[in-house]
């Protein structure tokens, strides 16, 4: 398992390296695309802020219309299809479990 799967979910989940090894191949690849898609999605938002206030000063200054998907292409789409289902079963399995206070 590559050493930035085991720091990206053990920084995402805060899982240890025994319960990332009890994943299986299956397991990781879906949770990782997730974890990625959902973060090209935030870095997206973030990129659009600013996209947005660039073209409105292209608009106020320019006759063509810019659109901040000029700056930033379009929103990120996921790579593989995964119905909801699919989706709801992963994180079903996957979920973090409560340290108890002690």
């Amino acid at each position: 398992m590559p050493n930035e799967a085991i720091v990206l979910l053990a920084r995402e989940f805060g899982w240890t390296f025994d319960q990332i090894g009890k994943l299986t191949l299956q397991q990781l690849n879906n949770i990782i695309g997730e974890l990625t898609y959902q973060k090209r999605l935030e870095d997206y938002a973030e990129s659009y802020r600013f996209a947005f206030l660039a073209s409105v000063i292209c608009n106020l200054l320019s006759k063509e219309k810019v659109d901040p998907e000029d700056f930033i292409g379009l929103m990120p789409k996921r790579d593989d299809a995964y119905s909801e289902e699919d989706l709801f079963l992963l994180a079903k399995q996957t979920r973090r479990h409560k340290k108890p206070n002690g």
